[in-house]
């Protein structure tokens, strides 16, 4: 009974798209139409099975195609026959007398040849394999147990090893955790990973160049080795085995299966290799390996993330260093325009009132009548101011040195001042520095206000205490320069002070200013006025000796 036309290329869409499209099917459609129509379905289907079968996989350089899902001949006594795909026509033959046999469902629902470990091989025809020192060997193997006729158990898969001849030979193949390559000299590839016996292996040996040959484990590249650097001979492939009956017994037969093998005469690149891994894992059902930490997704946006992160961070950080920068350049333009203040309210305060006083003297001088006693008074009087005023211009001077920049030049100073001051007046005096400091550096504003500080001091004991000795000592301690100015005067009473009188207040002043502290301890019996602060000059520098000066008495 025919088949009705519509009924049977309805079921034939279904049978297609679920993919059970069976030889069946096409009699069942050639028996209901001879339509044109049909026909050409039919060669249409042929077709994308054979594309679907091996389209996926590089087809230049192919020099040996075994697959055990096609063009394999087996009889009742096994496998005698594995026809190569590649069109070069290397057909593997049995040639023991015991032949594999051929596992209708072996992987995937695909068949599979199996060797018995015993007395079980195959060879092609004579040909060169590795030719110009390069190429691909790609093998879907499992392995069963240990090989036994092999002392250590060791079983091949594809070898051009043949016995004890001395030739330019190869054999890949396994122990029970160990994957190894013969290059007929003695390397061997080890690669101690997970148990290999009872799996199903996607493995690819690629020869880049005349002594370097790397292993791939389901399609990821594992350990790179180095090989003999010789010539491959053209050889008969031994599949299964490595032995040579004529010449000795079969030393080294699988004991297990192989359902695929792959010979190219040139090295696959990477994308030609997925292809290939990724065919073959397809069509046997096997997982590929995860790629490596770095070819994997999260790792690319972690490394995306990091670079956005350590760029934000940068950009961020050199705007800070701009700014910062930026700042400081603002800093030392304030704190120049604050010198500059500073120099000129001094030069106003000190030298403009002083060369005003000797001008207003100068014209009383002019134009009033005076006796010489008067006359010489003010001439007197100008000469004082005159003297202050240089000695004010000096001190100015000398704090704007830049070479006067570290607290051993300000005790030299403050010294050679003091000396000055002391000298024509009946007292006694003593100036006593310590003899190691740590090279301590000043600033301007540092170095007036501790002079400064000092000379007001100095001038109270003199002026005001009534004094016969006066000390002055320098101390360091715990990270701060401590001034002391002592004398043996009457004291005072701080709350009694003169009205208008604001130079302890100006002396205190000064030290806070400095990040530093000021103190005045009075009695009848004398004065000691005692300020300090901490440097933020310290420098890494070779200690210096400071001097010492005895008192001298006029």
């Amino acid at each position: 009974m025919k088949m009705d036309h519509k009924k049977a290329k309805i079921l034939a869409l279904k049978k297609w798209k679920t993919g059970s499209f069976s030889i069946s099917v096409f009699g069942s459609i050639l028996a209901g139409t001879n339509t044109m129509l049909f026909r050409h379905f039919l060669l249409l289907c042929c077709f994308s099975i054979a594309a679907s079968s091996g389209a996926q996989i590089p087809k230049g350089a192919l020099s040996l195609w075994l697959s055990a899902d096609s063009g394999v001949v087996s009889t009742a006594s096994g496998v005698q026959e594995w026809k190569d795909r590649s069109g070069r026509g290397l057909h593997a033959r049995t040639i023991t007398s015991k032949a594999p046999a051929l596992v209708p469902s072996g992987q995937n629902g695909r068949p599979t040849v199996r060797f018995n470990g015993v007395d079980n091989g195959m060879v092609t025809p004579p040909c060169a394999t590795f030719p110009g020192k390069r190429g691909t060997v790609v093998v879907v193997t499992r392995c069963s147990g240990r090989s036994a006729t092999s002392g250590v158990g060791y079983n091949n898969f594809i070898a051009t090893y043949h016995g004890k001849r001395a030739r330019a030979v190869w054999q890949f193949g396994t122990y029970e955790k160990n994957f190894s390559f013969y290059d007929g000299i003695g390397g061997r590839l080890t690669h101690a990973g997970s148990e290999v016996i009872g799996e199903w292996e996607l493995l690819t040996l690629v020869r880049y160049d005349d002594s370097l040959m790397c292993l791939y484990r389901g399609g990821r590249r594992l350990h790179d080795f180095q090989v003999a650097d010789v010539v491959p001979d053209t050889n008969s492939l031994k599949i299964g085995f490595n032995g040579k009956l004529s010449e000795d017994s079969i030393p080294e037969v699988l004991n297990g299966e192989i359902a695929e093998i792959l010979v190219y005469d040139r090295v696959l690149d990477e994308n030609e290799l997925a292809l290939v891994h990724g065919y073959l894992s397809q069509k046997w059902g096997l997982a590929l390996a995860s790629p490596p930490v770095w070819q994997r997704w999260w790792f690319y946006a972690l490394l995306v993330t990091a670079t956005v992160a350590i760029t934000i961070w940068l950009t961020k950080r050199i705007a800070f260093q701009k700014l910062r920068k930026r700042l400081q350049k603002l800093e030392k333009q304030a704190a120049v325009e604050a010198e500059r203040y500073r120099i000129s309210r001094d030069m106003h305060d000190e030298i403009g009132s002083g060369l005003t006083h000797i001008a207003l003297l100068s014209e009383l001088i002019q134009t009033q009548q005076k006796r010489d006693e008067e006359l010489q008074k003010d001439v007197g009087t100008i000469s004082a101011s005159a003297r202050k005023l240089v000695e004010s211009m000096s001190e100015i001077i000398w704090t704007l040195n830049p070479q006067n920049d570290t607290l051993e030049n300000l005790l030299a100073y403050l010294r050679e001042q003091t000396g000055r001051y002391f000298e024509p007046f009946a007292l006694d005096y003593a100036i006593q520095f310590p003899d190691n400091l740590p090279p301590i550096s000043l600033t301007d504003e540092e170095r007036r206000n501790l002079f400064l500080t000092a000379k007001e001091a100095l001038h109270n004991a003199l002026k005001h205490s009534g004094a016969t000795k006066v000390l002055l000592r320098i101390v360091y301690q715990e990270s701060r320069v401590h001034f002391y100015i002592e004398d043996n005067g009457r004291g005072f009473d701080k709350a009694k002070a003169r009205p208008g009188s604001n130079g302890l207040k100006i002396m205190e002043r000064r030290m806070t200013d400095m990040g530093g502290g000021f103190a005045i301890t009075t009695l009848p019996t004398g004065t000691v006025v005692h300020f300090y602060f901490l440097p933020h000059g310290l420098r890494a520098a070779a200690a210096t000796t400071y001097f010492t000066s005895a008192g001298k008495k006029h």
